[in-house]
């Protein structure tokens, strides 16, 4: 599993895994659902930072697709 470290955050967020794996995807959206960032990210991790200071306060929509295909949802809140 996954999860992201602080939410909500003034910009930077954590995504970690509570094990390494090998990540294929991880894409950001706004809640009307425009790709924001859209980062692939290959070997192994186990953390991975995910920077939104440069956004407005709100909630934003993070995906994350492991190289299994399935896809893991959390949304983000930046104060």
């Amino acid at each position: 599993g996954w999860r992201v470290l602080p939410n909500p955050s003034k910009g930077m967020f954590r995504l970690e895994g509570r094990q390494a794996v090998e990540v294929s995807e991880v894409v950001i959206s706004d809640l009307q659902g425009r790709v924001i960032s859209r980062l692939v990210v290959r070997g192994m991790r186990v953390s991975e930072w995910i920077d939104l200071s440069h956004m407005s306060s709100g909630v934003y929509v993070l995906q994350v697709r492991g190289a299994d295909g399935k896809w893991w949802t959390e949304k983000l809140l930046k104060e």
